[in-house]
């Protein structure tokens, strides 16, 4: 019996996993995307017009790559504190879709964020459940876990 608690504690919770290859996914579109906005926005700037915010838009894109790569390897590695910037990356999405997706609906237009809206949801709900939490404190190293100091006289 014990043997069998020890290999679910091994084997990763495929929420968990689903958040990470989401993650690896958001990465490469944020790549590409920003990519294709900055090159557009600086051909819109070559001929006089203002592409101010395309270029901005296409930074943020490009700079949030990092951020989604070192949290997917993070929580791929077992590093509870990899959450934090995948946390903060998905509210970000969350924030910014459902007010582009409200924005969209008043002025009469599809619902083209709901994509965004979702994986950001699955990401969160595979990063912040319970099993994956387990999982990912079971395979802390005794260097990185807390250490209870106190010692009983």
């Amino acid at each position: 019996m014990e043997a069998k608690m020890e290999a679910k504690k091994d084997k990763r919770p495929p929420n968990l996993t689903g958040a990470i290859v989401i993650l690896w996914l958001q990465a490469a579109g944020n790549g590409f995307v920003g990519a294709i906005t900055i090159a557009s926005a600086v051909s819109d700037m070559e001929y006089g017009r203002d592409a101010g915010l395309d270029l901005a838009a296409g930074l943020i894109c490009v700079l949030v790559v990092p951020v989604l790569i070192v949290g997917a390897v993070g929580l791929a590695r077992r590093r509870v504190r990899a959450r934090v910037p995948v946390i903060v990356v998905e509210g970000l999405i969350l924030v910014s879709g459902l007010i582009q997706l409200v924005l969209t609906l008043v002025a009469g237009g599809s619902p083209v964020g709901v994509v965004g809206l979702i994986l950001a949801v699955l990401v969160l709900q595979g990063t912040l459940s319970r099993e994956s939490d387990d999982w990912l404190r079971a395979g802390e190293e005794p260097s990185t876990a807390v250490r209870d100091t106190t010692r009983e006289s």
